[in-house]
């Protein structure tokens, strides 16, 4: 049954403006995402998207990124990852850019932060490292490895130094939604709004969550 909060998303996919869903726990949230994805890839598919194009969906867990795909039955149009997974995909071809920006996110760390690197030998050990990586392993800037929190920082850096990275992300995805977007890292809703959102064709971005429900104080 269509809500009123899923009439307005409606209106605003046809008209392609962005939108922020606030509702509390057991409103259906995540039902109105799903509805909001049918519509897209609906009778106007073709028109939505472009052969070229998907529809990202990215969410806090795995296990909310699972339930999205079983719901809009594994559709390849839609792109759902995890906020990590995706900012990873967006930035890992760019491997020039990513050691300039691992040794600025390096330099922004805290004196006392046990993964600052001395800047002179972290630049050296870079030279000789063929890619940067993301691993779940933990963090090893002199083996060009980061981890979760630095993969935030590192990509937040990319898009605001690169503007044609902004570009190439909203041509790809024309729209963005945002699951339980209350948990969602400073720095990711500067990428999303302060990057991305002010393209020349911006994507449509659409978060949904719940301000009560924050599990992370950092959101």
């Amino acid at each position: 049954m269509m809500t009123e909060a899923d009439a307005k998303i409606l209106e605003c996919l046809k008209e392609r403006r962005s939108f922020l869903i606030d509702a509390g726990a057991g409103s259906g949230k995540t039902s109105s995402l799903i509805r909001a994805l049918d519509y897209i890839r609906g009778p106007d598919r073709s028109e939505a998207v472009t052969s070229s194009q998907r529809v990202a969906c990215i969410t806090f867990t795995n296990v909310a990124k699972n339930e999205i795909i079983e719901r809009t039955e594994h559709d390849p149009l839609f792109v759902v990852s995890t906020i990590h997974d995706f900012l990873w995909a967006a930035i890992k071809p760019f491997q020039k850019e990513l050691k300039p920006a691992l040794l600025s996110f390096n330099a922004s760390l805290p004196g006392n932060s046990r993964r600052k690197q001395d800047q002179t030998e972290l630049e050296v050990a870079l030279k000789g490292v063929s890619a940067i990586n993301y691993s779940d392993r933990g963090a090893n800037f002199m083996e060009g490895r980061i981890f979760h929190d630095d993969l935030l920082g590192v990509a937040h850096i990319m898009f605001r130094d690169h503007p044609m990275l902004s570009k190439v992300v909203a041509a790809r995805f024309p729209f963005i939604f945002v699951d339980e977007y209350q948990d969602t890292d400073p720095l990711v809703v500067s990428v999303l709004l302060d990057h991305l959102i002010k393209t020349d064709v911006p994507p449509l971005i659409g978060f949904f969550g719940d301000k009560m429900q924050s599990i992370y104080t950092g959101g």
